[in-house]
């Protein structure tokens, strides 16, 4: 049987000033403490390994990558990897696989980003200027830069000042902030595309250029 950190362990800890961060198990999606320090731990839900290794990634990567640690893809990275699981993302260079994220992903990156995009907070930065071939999935998102995509956000999505961002948004509100701007297919109330329209809850489609403080919210 696998235990997790008893109380005076987690106490000890911070009394010696070591930092604690979160994870989740990505068979059973048990949350735990670990120690920032920790490489690798096992869930004590149901003893499956973790890997908690951050992952730099500075040429072409194609190999399968599962960790509760954070991917760097940098600017001159290449990331073709049919599933890539982490825990936190910062993304500038060429995704072409598959990411899937727990946690937050930072999206720096420039051109158009043929991979997909799953995470649970996903921030587009005020540099960042991509479009998204496939569709992005979030279930929270904020833009500070230029997005171009399908998206598709469990909760709010957020378009502060200079943030830009077209295509068709399914989400539960949008938030355009003043000197933010969306234009593109807007379904308030509907994060499921497969949801029909006119079900409870659901806000008919609309088009056009959102900015200035407008918002939709359901």
């Amino acid at each position: 049987m696998v235990r997790g950190p008893s109380i005076f362990d987690k106490l000890s800890k911070l009394v010696s000033g070591e930092k604690i961060r979160k994870i989740r198990c990505f068979s059973c999606e048990h949350k735990q403490e670990v120690s920032s320090a920790a490489q690798s731990s096992l869930c004590p839900s149901c003893g499956s390994y973790i890997d908690l290794r951050d992952l730099k990634i500075s040429g072409p990567f194609g190999r399968s990558i599962q960790t509760q640690g954070e991917i760097y893809l940098t600017s001159k990275g290449e990331l073709t990897s049919a599933k890539a699981a982490c825990g936190s993302a910062i993304i500038e260079g060429k995704l072409r696989g598959s990411l899937v994220c727990n946690g937050k992903v930072l999206l720096r990156a420039h051109g158009k980003v043929m991979g997909g995009i799953e995470a649970y907070e996903l921030v587009v930065e005020k540099k960042c200027d991509v479009e998204c071939v496939r569709v992005v999935k979030a279930h929270s998102m904020e833009i500070n830069g230029k997005i171009s995509a399908r998206v598709e956000c469990q909760t709010a999505v957020v378009i502060n000042k200079g943030g830009f961002l077209e295509g068709s948004v399914y989400a539960r509100s949008i938030s355009v902030e003043k000197g933010g701007f969306f234009s593109g297919e807007l379904f308030i109330g509907k994060p499921d595309p497969t949801q029909p329209e006119g079900a409870p809850g659901v806000v008919p489609k609309q088009q056009g250029l959102f900015g200035e403080g407008d918002f939709a919210t359901v």
